[in-house]
């Protein structure tokens, strides 16, 4: 039994640290937000018009919890030029951010799928919402569910299509960013 003030870890059913527990009488869990993926290293793609998947990472099955969220950050630069370059972020196979790029040179995305409640139900925001509004801000589009089983595992993954298999796209950084909340 750990004294008064101490702090313990707290874990999942499958053993996942998902929380701190700070022993003062009133059982307060703190969920502790794990870096699950951070890769820095640039990616390019080119070459072909063919939707590619150029990153991904798993999540284990679990780990998310009821109530827990995922955050996809991306930081990406491409061909400026009227062609479209489509990058999508998809969380088990379900699309949740989408930009058909053209004359710009670069964008940021920061984009939370939440778990409503149930390790299979999802809400976040419409994928084809502009991106830059998936990070605060407003829009006219409502928010969308998804329905992926997060007790099983679920690969997030990054693609490219090119219009033009000449343009290139750039991959500079991103990572996966787990809020777990078991309740």
């Amino acid at each position: 039994m750990p004294a008064y003030g101490d702090t313990t870890s707290k874990t999942s059913e499958r053993g996942h640290i998902v929380g701190l527990r700070h022993d003062d009488r009133d059982g307060l869990v703190t969920p502790v937000p794990l870096i699950l993926h951070r890769d820095n290293a640039a990616k390019v793609h080119t070459g072909t018009t063919a939707e590619t998947v150029i990153a991904q990472a798993v999540i284990p099955g679990g780990l998310i919890g009821r109530n827990g969220r995922v955050k996809i950050e991306a930081l990406w630069n491409y061909s400026n030029n009227a062609n479209a370059k489509t990058l999508k972020a998809k969380f088990g196979g379900v699309t949740v951010a989408q930009l058909g790029a053209t004359t710009t040179n670069s964008t940021r995305w920061s984009v939370s799928v939440c778990n409503a409640g149930s390790e299979d139900e999802q809400v976040m925001p419409s994928p084809g919402v502009n991106i830059a509004t998936t990070d605060g801000g407003s829009t006219a589009t409502d928010n969308t569910s998804g329905a992926v089983d997060t007790s099983a595992d679920v690969v997030v993954s990054l693609t490219v299509a090119l219009a033009s298999a000449a343009d290139t796209v750039r991959l500079q950084a991103w990572g996966v960013v787990v809020e777990p909340f078991h309740d």
